[in-house]
């Protein structure tokens, strides 16, 4: 998979710290450059961090185009 338009949406959640989501909201490409493909399978997505997040956690998660389900990692701003 080496396409961006594999990728269908990057959204990120509330989060507890034990990692129980919340409702998605859109994760804005503020830093210009978005997500990239950069080969052997890794990819680069750059965002800013909303100030707002300090002192929470959050899931970014990223849902392929036809995938049912998505994947998740949880970044802890405390």
């Amino acid at each position: 998979m080496g396409d961006t338009s594999a990728v269908s949406s990057i959204t990120n959640t509330v989060a507890t710290c034990e990692g129980a989501p919340s409702d998605d909201e859109p994760v804005p490409d503020t830093v210009g450059s978005g997500l990239t493909h950069l080969g052997d399978g890794n990819w680069q997505f750059n965002w800013k961090t909303n100030r707002g997040w300090s002192g929470s956690c959050r899931n970014l998660r990223v849902r392929l185009t036809g995938a049912p389900t998505l994947e998740a990692v949880t970044f802890d701003f405390r």
